[in-house]
């Protein structure tokens, strides 16, 4: 079974390229970093309206 789905799978994943480059260039400073990034960020949560930060009680700053 094994080399059956090799032989169909073959040709796809010939045709994919892979990397061995696993850095990423960041957007706050700009700069080439050659390792993963260990977090992820978002200006805002998806849920987010900019009516809200009129609203009383509602905070939405780079600490969140």
């Amino acid at each position: 079974m094994g080399s059956q789905l090799r032989w169909c799978l073959g040709p796809l994943l010939g045709s994919i390229a892979m990397t061995t480059d696993l850095g990423f260039t960041c957007q706050r400073c700009g700069a080439r970093h050659p390792e993963l990034p260990m977090n992820y960020t978002a200006d805002a949560p998806a849920v987010w309206d900019p009516a809200f930060a009129e609203t009383d009680g509602c905070l939405l700053s780079t600490d969140q």
